[in-house]
């Protein structure tokens, strides 16, 4: 890690990083909706969304904005020819955009 993505991650570890908000479910049961808004997320296409929970680690957020770089095009027919680069437990990684987009199934 070179001084300048060090001095990224101490800024960013000095912030407070927070846990994707979830659905509480055991509110909707109470509330007599739970059916309800399961079938509008089924219905949405975000069935799985309701019932995900994704652990948070403030470490590597830290780590990975710290080392975060992107190159070139973001969008559009020539995508592949971006660039990202980012560290994730402490091991560096290059990836076209095409690729990221990928991994993470955004669109392209």
């Amino acid at each position: 890690m070179d001084i300048a993505d060090h001095n990224k991650y101490e800024g960013l570890r000095s912030r407070t990083i927070t846990n994707t908000r979830y659905i509480d479910t055991e509110v909707l049961d109470v509330l007599g909706i739970s059916d309800d808004v399961e079938y509008l997320f089924a219905r949405l296409g975000w069935h799985d969304f309701m019932f995900t929970r994704w652990p948070m680690y403030p470490r590597l957020v830290c780590e990975f904005f710290s080392s975060l770089r992107v190159e070139g095009i973001l969008s559009g027919h020539h995508v592949d020819t971006g660039r990202i680069t980012y560290r994730f437990k402490h091991i560096e990684y290059c990836l076209t955009l095409a690729e990221f987009n990928g991994i993470f199934d955004l669109p392209v």
